[in-house]
């Protein structure tokens, strides 16, 4: 299609080029067998009521896959399986089907040029014919043809993307505004009271707590969880280690032909045991199976079989038994924890009262003197100063985490007001002191102004465009016959 780029000069091959060539040994994906497994619906779904056919699907599928690989270079290996392609190509679709009803074009000079820009395939500061042929048969393993569709399309996007985030400005003042709360720092002294020690202050009140379970049932949903049942194969059983996950393979073999496991076990001489139920968030963890393994239980099918999973002193061939999906458990069967949560929901209400009265002395007492030092003050009534570094709203603080409550209560600190409310937290009421404020001048923000308006300017556009993409899913009324083609490896 376009033979003015296959006679360009000789260019450099950039470091990335050189990183990619890694990706030839693991190969493209794995759309092929989930596209098999659709064809018995003939299409792989459909949106604003019209069929979308295996071959467009796949097609689109093989753009996204591209896309993937010029996004994250050599580290596309690492992350493949924890993108979710699917969804990714369905988009893909969704907004070429907007493109098309807008009748936006991209010119053949328009992909020359973005052919031509693209740092990999270049020698010597040049587009390079041979290296732009090797890199799509090899890297890419697409047709020249097909790479310049997929460039084609994605031109087509990023005008719809530019029509879309049009009327999407950004003043001056909004990006100072976002300058100074990316960049000014606070450093505040803290105490904690402590909820935990008001625990043995409690008297359960099953009234009271399932008064608290009726206006709190969300807090107490039951995550989505399965059931795995599983074959154990010990090494200590075998001559050696080989042996014993040659023995797994076979079964494995077996069990992916006949789906009658328990027929199978009997018939083999095998004993099935099962974990219980579990959830991907507070997984089990008893029977050695590293967190990969778990990872892709959760991505199985019903009756599927992966390889088999080496622990400290066996291989274990396992399929999902049965699942069970998120729930709101009664009360009577949540009983437990709604207690267990009750008690701490009131051992925070009594750490609040004291918290409260710890505040008031501190400010009785700090009004006695003309300069009030908080930690000498806190340290007098026997209370834990801690301090911490310098932090920006972003940062992660020791002992606190992410901490957004914390972090925004700082912030709000001044010289003229330093002591802040109670701020409660999950480990109970804090008290904070300003101790040093660093804040961000017009000047300092004009020496990068350009820059970072720019950054802020696309980052608001993104925002608008997703907003945009969110609307079109939800008036495609999409129907996706495709099943997730996420797996990770153990």
């Amino acid at each position: 299609m376009l033979k003015i780029l296959r006679k360009k000069g000789v260019m450099k091959m950039t470091l990335w080029v050189i990183a990619v060539i890694i990706i030839i040994s693991f190969g493209l994906f794995g759309q092929s067998d989930h596209l098999n497994q659709a064809r018995l619906g003939q299409t792989a779904g459909k949106i604003f009521n019209k069929k979308i056919s295996l071959d467009e699907y796949a097609r689109t599928a093989k753009q996204t896959e591209i896309q993937a690989m010029m996004l994250y270079g050599q580290n596309f290996k690492e992350i493949k399986n924890f993108l979710n392609l699917n969804s990714e190509t369905w988009d893909r679709i969704i907004l070429l089907h907007e493109v098309k009803r807008l009748g936006i074009k991209a010119s053949d000079e328009e992909l020359i040029k973005t052919i031509q820009s693209y740092s990999f395939f270049k020698r010597n500061e040049k587009f390079d014919e041979q290296l732009y042929e090797v890199i799509l048969k090899h890297i890419f393993n697409v047709a020249p043809t097909v790479f310049e569709e997929s460039t084609r399309d994605s031109l087509k996007i990023q005008k719809l993307l530019k029509k879309e985030t049009a009327n999407v400005s950004l003043t001056d003042e909004e990006a100072l505004k976002a300058y100074q709360e990316q960049n000014e720092k606070v450093q505040v002294s803290y105490v904690l009271i402590n909820a935990d020690q008001f625990l043995n202050q409690v008297t359960f009140d099953e009234t009271a707590a399932k008064e608290y379970y009726q206006g709190h049932k969300n807090e107490f949903t039951l995550p989505p969880m399965i059931n795995v049942a599983f074959i154990r194969f010990d090494f200590a059983k075998h001559i050696e280690k080989s042996a014993a996950l040659a023995r797994a393979e076979l079964i494995a073999d077996i069990l992916r032909k006949n789906k009658n496991f328990e027929q199978v076990a009997k018939e083999q001489n095998l004993t099935i045991e099962t974990t219980g139920f579990f959830s991907q968030e507070k997984p089990t963890l008893k029977y050695g199976w590293p967190f990969p393994a778990i990872f892709k239980i959760f991505q199985m099918r019903n009756n599927d079989v992966i390889d088999p999973i080496e622990t400290a002193d066996s291989y274990h061939i396992t399929w999902i038994q049965e699942r069970r999906d998120s729930i709101i458990p009664e009360y009577e069967d949540a009983k437990d924890t709604v207690k267990e949560t009750w008690i701490k929901y009131k051992a925070q209400e009594l750490a609040k009262v004291k918290a409260e009265e710890i505040l008031q002395s501190i400010k009785d007492e700090s009004a006695k003197y003309k300069i009030p030092d908080f930690v000498e003050i806190a340290k007098q009534k026997k209370l834990v100063v801690k301090q911490t570094p310098l932090f920006t709203r972003e940062q992660y603080l020791p002992d606190l985490g992410e901490s957004k409550t914390f972090k925004a209560s700082a912030f709000k600190l001044t010289e003229d007001q330093p002591l802040s409310s109670v701020v409660e937290l999950r480990q109970g009421q804090y008290i904070q002191h300003l101790d040093h404020k660093e804040l961000v001048s017009e000047e300092d923000f004009n020496k990068g102004k350009e820059e970072f308006t720019k950054n802020l300017l696309e980052e608001k556009k993104t925002k608008v465009f997703n907003e945009f993409l969110t609307l079109l899913r939800i008036n495609s009324q999409l129907e996706n016959n495709i099943p997730d083609t996420r797996n990770p490896e153990p």
